[in-house]
């Protein structure tokens, strides 16, 4: 079980470049932070809003839909006016549902970008990992740094249920491959790069896929983990994927807009 810990003033769990300048609007980007669990702490509280407004939203629905019938059938009715109580009682519940989601969703900065290799080498560097990246250079992809690191960091964690000793081999692949269009009848190709971080657990206990199941049950850490994975990867256009023997997550590479933090 991972355990939080408290951090000096000058502490940050962060890579270096986020530890550079920035305007006063990044003071909440940049400010001291007790570590990845609290993070963790705050992305797990929205998921969790977020699956319970889901399934208030189904019932309240099928709720309105009757009422609504029913107001149709007798639309001069005293049960009229009493159904039109529960309609509005029905739209101030979702209204509160989505005040209450909108809350707790975690703001990250969208004009940062992440260099994923530096933050797999903070990781690998911090937890002594097996970090084997096929380039030197930096991987940028669009998640604001505090998004991808708790991303990477949840990833590491649902290896780690794979694996006998809680190690993990990381490994970084920069690709870049051509994709080809059709406009009007012409054909253009365009060059894409794509970053894949695979997560394989050392010293397994089993196929990776089947354990990760057998640590599914609804509202549990390993499935709020999951789930806030798989949305992370799609906010990115990627995609997660489980296989037997690893986890990997492909993400698409860009040319970051503030390389340096200027």
């Amino acid at each position: 079980m991972e355990t939080r810990t408290t951090p000096n003033d000058d502490d940050t769990w962060t890579p270096k470049q986020r530890q550079q300048g920035g305007s006063a609007d990044d003071c909440d980007w940049c400010r001291p932070i007790g570590g990845p669990a609290d993070l963790e702490c705050q992305a797990l509280v929205a998921e969790q809003a977020r699956e319970l407004a889901h399934r208030l939203r189904s019932p309240l629905g099928a709720i309105d839909m009757v009422c609504e019938s029913l107001a149709l059938e007798q639309p001069d009715s005293e049960i009229t006016e009493r159904l039109q109580v529960v309609l509005r009682a029905s739209a101030k519940l979702k209204q509160v549902l989505d005040e209450t989601v909108s809350a707790v969703v975690p703001r990250w900065p969208t004009h940062r970008s992440m260099d994923l290799a530096a933050a797999c080498s903070q990781f690998a560097d911090a937890d002594g990992l097996n970090y084997a990246p096929n380039t030197q250079a930096p991987v940028w992809i669009a998640a604001a740094p505090p998004d991808g690191e708790l991303a990477l960091w949840q990833a590491l964690s649902l290896a780690r249920l794979g694996s006998r000793n809680g190690q993990v081999r990381l490994d970084l692949i920069a690709r870049e491959f051509t994709r080809g269009t059709t406009t009007g009848g012409a054909t253009a190709t365009e060059l894409e790069s794509r970053a894949e971080l695979s997560l394989t657990p050392m010293n397994p206990l089993g196929p990776l896929d089947e354990r990760l199941d057998g640590e599914m049950p609804l509202q549990s850490l390993a499935f709020l983990r999951l789930k806030r994975l798989r949305r992370f990867a799609a906010e990115q256009g990627g995609v997660l994927e489980i296989e037997p023997s690893r986890l990997l997550l492909r993400l698409p590479a860009i040319t970051p807009t503030h390389p340096t933090g200027q």
